[in-house]
């Protein structure tokens, strides 16, 4: 009778046992990279293979798993790269070159580029002319000369003065541009910049001393004086817009505005700032400034070239780059 408990409680435990799992606790062997993380004494398994680690394989050869040595895998193949007019087909990988370079791509020529080849720049035709080329006009003044420049007093319209006008700087602006006004202008769109250009009026003779200097300033386009004219529209703020044709394709959304600071005194003349902000195509070098001698008349349905003398002090803006 006793010998039967014993059996029993022995059969017992056993089976508890294996209902339970096991009775020990599981050594895991590592994970390899085709097996799991396996227990020594049992079938118990824990998490994934890590997998072949491939290095070394190339276009033409297979690679090795950096853990087990195991060659696997394919070679990667050619990674063939289109052929330019400079190069043939070429593997990114390997350099192995296939087959012939192709011809120059060229886009037809516009106002600021001949006809250039899209895949390696080359222009091979000069650019067409602008506004300002075909019709002589010349923008012959440069940064931090002193041009003398008739005109007219603010009190008399009859009596001359002849100030002085002088381009002091030219800069691309990083940020949208705080006026001297306090205008806030827009910020530049992307593909867009701000530039601004400085001139100074100085007015040191009699009659502009005493009887302050009239002036009249210009914002044209070298290129397309008609296109620029015909589109330009301002706001409340005094802030224009205006379209420039840049490369062939149209940036409707150029902006243009001027302000000054007076710094004159009656009797002893002084000074005056202009401040000219432009909002161009980035690369964009038609923006012109300039100064006209105040007593010129001309109509809504005139343009600049219409009333061109060699007089006008035009300065052409650097590449807004």
């Amino acid at each position: 009778m006793k010998k039967k408990c014993l059996l029993t409680i022995l059969l017992l435990v056993f089976l508890s046992f294996a209902l339970c799992g096991c009775a020990h606790k599981h050594k895991l062997k590592p994970a390899t990279c085709e097996k799991s993380a396996k227990c020594k004494w049992c079938k118990y398994t824990e998490g994934e293979p890590l997998g072949h680690d491939i290095v070394g394989a190339t276009c033409t050869e297979e690679g090795t798993c950096s853990r087990c040595n195991k060659v696997t895998g394919g070679p990667l193949g050619h990674d063939m790269a289109s052929a330019t007019c400079q190069v043939p087909s070429t593997c990114t990988r390997c350099g192995l070159t296939e087959g012939n370079i192709v011809d120059h791509e060229y886009m037809p020529a516009n106002l600021q580029f001949g006809e250039k080849c899209t895949m390696c720049g080359d222009e091979r035709t000069p650019k067409l002319p602008g506004d300002f080329e075909k019709a002589g006009m010349v923008c012959k003044a440069t940064l931090n000369t002193a041009y003398d420049y008739p005109t007219c007093t603010i009190e008399d319209h009859e009596k001359e003065t002849t100030p002085t006008v002088t381009y002091t700087s030219f800069e691309v602006l990083k940020a949208t541009p705080k006026t001297y006004d306090l205008v806030e202008l827009p910020k530049a769109e992307a593909g867009y910049v701000w530039t601004k250009a400085t001139a100074e009026i100085n007015s040191t003779d009699l009659n502009g001393a005493t009887y302050g200097v009239t002036y009249s300033y210009v914002c044209e386009d070298y290129y397309d004086i008609i296109k620029h004219d015909g589109t330009l529209l301002s706001n409340s703020d005094g802030v224009y817009t205006y379209t420039v044709n840049y490369d062939g394709k149209d940036y409707e959304n150029c902006k243009c505005f001027v302000e000054s600071k007076d710094q004159w005194v009656v009797g002893e003349g002084g000074v005056t700032e202009v401040y000219f902000y432009f909002c161009v195509p980035q690369g964009y070098d038609g923006s012109v400034i300039g100064f006209i001698d105040a007593r010129t008349l001309w109509d809504e349905t005139e343009h600049i070239n219409d009333i061109y003398n060699e007089d006008l002090l035009l300065y052409r803006l650097p590449k807004a780059e």
